[in-house]
């Protein structure tokens, strides 16, 4: 393994999320949830952001509010997503659980960074997904999340044919200035289901998910693709690409990476999706500030430059004419 790249311990800090029920929808506009370029960083700036749950219907995106958090590089010991990020609006589809969503942006200095990056600079880190009523979401100090309990069935989605048992499901990302990146996701007691038709026909189970499932792993159920712990670079010439080992650091010009828990798709081969993301974690790479433009002359010295200049052509002037007299006679 390289030198810088993460290392992981088990010890934790926590930055405890609560979360509150509700399942009054709020509805975004029909562009995706993925973040934009504009959404990088400027350069000396850590950044992360964490979007808990996004529910496609037809095309259409049911949207909750993305956190994040952002570092100059001088906030001790680290920036976080304001106290409140508890979601209050949850789409329709959600009968049972809540949002949990936390982001870190951490300083210039290594004193407060998480273990996997010990060396480096500038790091961020993420943790989104859904988790059970009366739970917590927690950052270790790794940069990996954890939930303090995750019962079964503690969430609930229904969306058309397709439905969403989990005890937690959440996915966690951290970057450095280098590149080094690490990326995770837990599913805990999760199963996709067709949902019971009362009275006469019962819930059935399509797939019990891995608790911890292989990066980029996918399955065609027939009835609905899923992709499980996706982790894709953001930004530069491989945007959009899916990343596999985090013993490498991102390419050069990638400015993050994002990790997905749960990407499930219903009717994609028609060209007009219904299916829900869980657990969109984004961590950018901070990319150096450029050094100060320090002039030659400072602007508070060009008077004293332009003087002392003028003196010393006027010496030369006269060395000169002294030289010319000298000579002729």
């Amino acid at each position: 393994m390289p030198r810088n790249a993460p290392r992981r311990r088990t010890r934790r800090f926590v930055a405890s999320v609560a979360a509150a029920v509700a399942v009054t929808s709020l509805t975004g506009g029909a562009a995706s949830a993925a973040p934009l370029p504009t959404d990088a960083p400027a350069p000396g700036i850590s950044k992360a952001m964490a979007n808990g749950v996004n529910v496609r219907l037809l095309g259409t995106d049911q949207l909750i509010p993305t956190v994040q958090a952002n570092n100059d590089g001088t906030i001790h010991p680290f920036a976080t997503n304001p106290a409140n990020a508890i979601v209050a609006d949850l789409p329709d589809a959600i009968s049972v659980g809540v949002v949990g969503q936390v982001t870190y942006a951490y300083p210039r200095d290594t004193t407060f960074h998480p273990a996997a990056h010990p060396n480096n600079l500038l790091v961020s880190a993420a943790c989104s997904g859904l988790i059970a009523e009366n739970s917590l979401i927690e950052i270790g100090n790794t940069g990996d999340c954890s939930s303090t309990t995750s019962p079964s069935d503690g969430i609930r989605l229904d969306l058309g044919g397709i439905g969403l048992r989990a005890g937690a499901a959440y996915s966690s990302c951290t970057v450095d200035n280098q590149g080094y990146w690490t990326g995770d996701s837990t599913l805990a007691s999760v199963r996709l289901v067709t949902p019971a038709i009362p009275p006469f026909i019962p819930e059935v189970t399509l797939f019990e998910v891995p608790i911890d499932p292989d990066r980029n792993f996918g399955i065609d159920l027939g009835i609905a693709q899923v992709m499980m712990n996706k982790a894709t670079i953001i930004g530069g010439a491989q945007d959009g690409n899916l990343i596999t080992d985090s013993n490498l650091p991102l390419p050069a010009d990638a400015d993050g990476v994002m990790v997905e828990a749960l990407d499930v798709t219903v009717g994609g081969a028609l060209g007009v999706e219904t299916g829900f993301r869980v657990g969109q974690s984004v961590c950018y790479k901070s990319i150096a500030a450029a050094p100060p433009q320090i002039p030659l002359v400072p602007k508070q010295g060009v008077p004293v430059a332009a003087s002392t200049a003028a003196g010393l052509l006027g010496l030369a002037a006269l060395g000169y004419r002294r030289r010319a007299t000298a000579a002729t006679r």
